[in-house]
């Protein structure tokens, strides 16, 4: 930029700068933008402004992003950028005739260097229309250039200028008919007809166009490519497809657009869409394939038998009208390759087992080909080049969208609102929608809300989703098929992930249930798409492939499944009680630590916190199984043992439903002081809700087991709970009286951390009276307590304190100092949440002693803290800040 190179670090950045540069000082949409730079997620619109932040200040005074319009623009001069010098230089060129026209249009397709946007780290983003575009405007200035070339005799330019010109375009037709009118001009037909046919030998004739235009030449040599006979092979499909514009974009771009490999390997699980996809795509660009389309329906996996390659191939050469000179598999498929080779027919071989059964039926070099099959074929990949395609179960708007058309405005007048639940319960699968607006079709509008009903039970959904006396519509079937052609191991590996409770498992975890190494069988899974791997080693599985794994779990020996069950529960307990362990050092629970080895220890907290993340939607969905199985350990143990995580990330409602259950369970096994101590643990989590009365009532609870258990520990904490709520509203007397009772107790049982945490408490309420020396003094008392116990929780709390009693004091700089060193203990944590509260604290004091950069600097890093947690009140609270300082 001005003659300087700016640096732009992110990816993402670069990716946007792309795009906006393509349509300089034109105004985008930041729904656009989002679909190009996050083309696999649905990402909110406020990452677009996120991502012009790594552009550096040069170029961010260029750019317009934040706005109530949602779009964004960037400001350029014709002379910023290589791309708009070559824009406006052929404008400028339109101006002029001749030589003069010739030169500027070379000047012009001179900026170009290379190809466009081919930075690797571009490649993750959808820039197919940025590149698209441009490609589109290089090739109308090069015909430009080259028929001025032609108008003003420069045929020795022309001839130079032509070759790189079709070596990057080799099937247009507009330059084909260009260069070979003039090689007719300078020489003759048959000079023109002889480059033509060599033109097609090296690059082939895929929509059937380039021999037309030799025929111009030579006329009597041509009749015209044969054409299929069969019309209409295509089996009919519903009217509209919802939702699949990134695989029919995929689809035009590989078997119309593209060159090289023309062949597409479509898979998906059973239900999909694979063939509704690809059957409509091919009747939507029929015109693009002269020559015809060939369908054949495999049978790889149904109900019939599949047909033996020599039958498949004997059948499309007829209708192509050819007799093979040798009708053994391999003379059928010399005649079928030769014949189609170059050739504008589209190949559709729908519905393949394997690549084995698929590999046979592969046309010749250049015609284009889509095969579906519920397994990837890898080896047509590897060998043959496919290019992969996998089909996804649409997501929820696209599903409700898809349901509504089809039940039609009559019944969605009257089943309208149960639309969206109905999409949901069935995980956006096509063919379970389909069956799902047949049934309702054929039934009053009353039944739809049972059919809901029945989808909402594990147990029923399946019987759900079959329509009586069609297989075609039914679910379970679909999926039988898929199961039919798997070895025993892979079967019973299916049934174990459909028994874990989800919604992922890592592959250590499936090791654990299956009490022996799976990676294999787990592969497999994958394979036919029956699991998806969403990250390394981490599988998931959609919920109807997981009822019918369910089902199947009769097949294992008796008490395997209750077993396996058991085990996910323990490999999930183990695992989250030593992330606990690092996360607060010391902590009981009465959890059997396994052997050595047994479980992979986290060695630092962010390491615990890290590994809790992932495997928190797994964990939940497993204390929601525990609970409804009565599993009563694993319902009270599994929650405590998660609670501190919980805390730290602020997800005290989480906390407080999973406690709830925990102390029915605890109540059923375990002793009083455990059940007194989940008590106090719920009552905690709805005091930080500021839900107060409840949180009181639970307080009360745990005080009286703790009194009956004759636990004088149990006892001094429910007073430290009772204190903690009067201080929050205002009676610090109170709670200096309850701190004070939890106090004696602590010493009478020597107990240095419980008495760091009254004096923690004391020292806040001494601020709350404006005590400052007291409270100055009684957090030096409980930190010496706290950094003797190991315990840096408890430091950062005290330093929080502390920081707070040196801004009453007006002492800014030890204020801003105390606090800083409680944020660096915080985020040691990964605390998020404390350590943004006290980041805001921290900007507030850096304000007042006029250190505004600092300031914004600290609020900066709580607002992606706030994001990172889901905060919105914290969030909008720093985005007040921050505008307002």
């Amino acid at each position: 930029m001005n003659g300087k190179e700016v640096a732009i670090t992110s990816a993402r950045a670069k990716a946007l700068l792309a795009v906006l540069v393509v349509a300089p000082n034109q105004k985008m949409h930041h729904g656009a933008i989002v679909t190009r730079l996050w083309p696999h997620e649905r990402a909110p619109y406020y990452r677009v402004r996120d991502a012009t932040r790594d552009f550096g200040k040069p170029l961010r005074a260029l750019l317009q992003a934040s706005n109530p319009n949602r779009h964004c623009s960037i400001t350029l001069t014709d002379w910023t950028v290589d791309y708009l010098r070559f824009t406006s230089g052929v404008t400028e060129a339109k101006r002029f005739e001749g030589l003069a026209r010739m030169k500027l249009l070379q000047k012009s397709l001179d900026e170009w260097r290379g190809t466009p946007l081919a930075d690797s780290d571009l490649e993750k983003f959808d820039l197919s229309e940025e590149r698209r575009t441009m490609d589109d405007r290089r090739l109308s200035a090069t015909l430009d250039l080259l028929d001025t070339m032609r108008t003003c005799g420069e045929i020795r330019s022309f001839r130079v200028s032509v070759y790189d010109a079709l070596s990057r375009w080799p099937h247009d037709v507009r330059l084909l008919t260009l260069v070979s009118d003039v090689f007719a001009e300078d020489n003759s037909g048959a000079h023109a007809s002889a480059f033509l046919a060599d033109h097609i030998r090296e690059h082939g004739d895929p929509e059937g166009r380039l021999a037309g235009i030799r025929a111009r030449f030579a006329p009597g040599m041509i009749g015209g490519p044969p054409q299929v006979k069969a019309r209409g092979q295509l089996p009919r499909h519903r009217q509209r497809l919802f939702g699949r514009g990134r695989e029919r974009r995929f689809l035009s771009e590989t078997l119309v657009d593209a060159e090289g490999s023309r062949i597409v390997m479509v898979s998906g699980m059973a239900g999909v869409g694979k063939s509704s996809l690809v059957c409509r795509w091919a009747v939507e660009n029929e015109d693009k394939f002269p020559g015809g389309v060939l369908y054949v329906d495999l049978n790889g996996f149904g109900a019939v038998q599949p047909e033996a390659p020599a039958q498949v191939l004997a059948r499309m050469l007829k209708d192509l009208d050819v007799e093979p000179a040798v009708t053994t598999i391999d003379g059928l498929i010399t005649a079928f390759r030769s014949e189609t080779a170059g050739r504008s027919i589209l190949v559709v071989l729908d519905n393949a087992r394997d690549s084995a059964q698929a590999r046979p039926l592969l046309p010749g070099a250049g015609c284009p080909v889509v095969i579906t099959s519920r397994s990837r074929l890898e080896s047509l990949i590897t060998r043959e080049g496919a290019h992969p395609l996998t089909i996804h179960p649409l997501d929820r708007p696209e599903a409700v969208a898809m349901l509504a058309d089809s039940l039609g405005e009559t019944r969605m007048r009257q089943a309208g609102h149960l639309v969206d639940e109905i999409a949901g319960l069935v995980g956006g699968l096509p063919l379970a929608l389909a069956v799902v607006a047949a049934r309702v079709a054929a039934r009053p509008a009353e039944a739809v809300r049972s059919i809901r009903n029945d989808l909402a039970e594990t147990k029923t959904r399946l019987d759900a989703l079959s329509y009586p006396g069609d297989t075609g519509l039914d679910v379970r079937v679909a999926l039988s098929y898929s199961h039919k052609g798997l070895s025993d191991r892979v079967v019973d590996m299916w049934v174990l992930l459909a028994l874990h409770p989800g919604p992922t498992i890592s592959l250590a975890a499936a090791a654990d249930m299956a009490d022996r190494s799976c990676s294999r069988e787990v592969e497999a899974l994958v394979a036919a798409h029956l699991v998806e791997e969403p990250v390394h080693e981490r599988y998931a599985m959609h919920d109807l492939i997981r009822d019918y794994g369910a089902e199947l779990a009769s097949q294992l020996p008796q008490g395997r499944a209750e077993e396996a069950v058991t085990a996910s529960f323990e490999f999930l307990l183990q695992h989250v009680w030593a992330c606990d362990r690092a996360l607060v050092p010391g902590r009981e629970l009465p959890i059997r630590i396994p052997v050595s080895g047994a479980v992979e220890v986290p060695q630092t907290a962010e390491e615990a916190m890290s590994w809790l993340d992932n495997e928190y939607p797994t964990i939940t969905a497993a204390l929601r199984k525990a609970a409804a199985m009565g599993a009563h350990r694993y319902t009270w143990l599994l929650a405590m043992a998660l609670l501190t995580y919980q805390w730290r990330r602020s997800r005290f409602a989480d906390a407080e439903r999973y406690l709830h259950a925990a102390a029915d369970a605890a109540a059923q096994v375990a002793s009083l002081p455990d059940q007194a101590m989940v008590y106090r643990m719920l009552a905690g989590s709805r005091w930080n809700m500021k839900k107060y009365g409840l949180a009181e009532s639970a307080q009360r609870r745990a005080a009286g087991l703790s009194e009956r258990a004759g636990d004088l520990r149990g006892v001094a904490y429910g007073h430290v709970g009772m204190a903690a709520l009067y201080l929050d509203q205002g009676g610090s007397r109170r709670a200096g009286d309850e701190y004070g009772r939890a106090r004696v107790l602590f010493q009478q049982q020597g107990d240095d951390l419980g008495e760091a945490d009254a004096l923690s408490g004391l020292a806040q309420v001494a601020l709350a009276e404006g005590d400052h020396d007291r409270a100055i003094k009684t957090c030096s008392a409980a930190c010496d307590r706290y950094e003797s116990s190991g315990d840096v929780n408890g430091q950062a709390a005290v330093l929080a304190i502390l920081g707070e009693v040196h801004e009453s004091q007006g002492d800014l700089s030890l204020a801003a100092a105390t606090y800083d060193l409680a944020i660096s203990h915080y985020r040691a944590m990964t605390r998020h949440s404390h350590e943004a509260r006290t980041l805001e604290r921290l900007a507030g004091v850096l304000q007042l002693d006029g250190r505004g950069e600092e300031s914004d600097q600290a609020l900066t890093r709580a607002r992606s803290l706030y994001r990172h947690i889901d905060d919105k009140t914290g969030l909008a609270r720093v985005e007040e800040s921050l505008a307002n300082p």
